[in-house]
């Protein structure tokens, strides 16, 4: 009997859906780039062989409702729609969690870093290696979505609006910023960049300043000067954050 990794597991379940739609083709890579970033961090951080294959599997299939969501609603941008739960109610309700190599005593650890990857704050944890879990997994998926950005595949469309002051306020506070307090295209750029203040690991940063990340989506942008005093102190906190840790 062949035994399939666990990552061959998850290419077969993506294989069911159309693989050839840009929009499935690049979550199926998005989950492979989170497991990369999430393996290296759980190195960096010493853990366990076992511990830093959990790890590598949630962040695996911490999106994995996403594809069902773009087979049925042809949408990633749902309102009230929480994709994170939405994976979690496929993984176990659907049965789908059966197929993988992973021991059942961790669901708890599971379900707790898919439902916390997409939230403003990190809630429902039952103990501090949940926690750690789950911030791993967090700042994984936020590089990642940095990296889409700095490479195009995610494009967001600029008016060159003002950036409203709660958002301004937010952002100078090292604050990660609320969808829903976003009133214009500018506002949602920074709310991008403002991912950076929600990351947790050296490793994290590492990542970042290894790829420029910031540096690339910035330069991407068409309305520079709008940015440009927000890019300077995150760049600024960056390297202290890279200097301190």
């Amino acid at each position: 009997m062949i035994c399939l990794s666990n990552e061959e597991i998850f290419k077969n379940y993506v294989n069911k859906f159309d693989i050839n739609d840009e929009n499935i083709l690049r979550k199926y890579n998005h989950s492979l780039s989170v497991m990369q970033n999430a393996k290296e961090i759980a190195i960096s951080l010493r853990l366990s062989s076992n511990d830093i294959n959990l790890i590598s599997f949630i962040a695996l299939v911490h999106d994995i409702g996403r594809f069902k969501q773009w087979e049925i609603y042809k949408s990633f941008k749902l309102k009230n729609f929480d994709h994170a739960k939405y994976g979690i109610d496929i993984l176990y309700n659907e049965k789908i969690i059966n197929v993988f190599n992973i021991d059942r005593k961790f669901d708890s650890v599971i379900k707790s870093a898919i439902f916390n990857h997409n939230k403003e704050k990190i809630t429902n944890c039952k103990n501090d290696f949940e926690i750690l879990v789950s911030k791993i997994i967090r700042d994984a998926d936020k590089l990642d979505l940095l990296r889409l950005l700095s490479e195009k595949k995610i494009v967001i469309d600029e008016d060159g609006s003002l950036v409203t002051d709660v958002i301004s306020n937010k952002f100078f506070n090292c604050e990660l910023i609320n969808y829903n307090d976003r009133k214009n295209m500018s506002d949602k750029i920074l709310s991008k960049f403002a991912f950076v203040f929600d990351l947790n690991f050296k490793k994290s940063f590492e990542i970042l300043v290894k790829n420029k990340y910031i540096e690339k989506f910035y330069n991407n942008l068409e309305y520079k000067n709008v940015y440009f005093k927000y890019f300077e102190f995150l760049m600024n906190f960056i390297k202290n954050k890279k200097d301190t840790n």
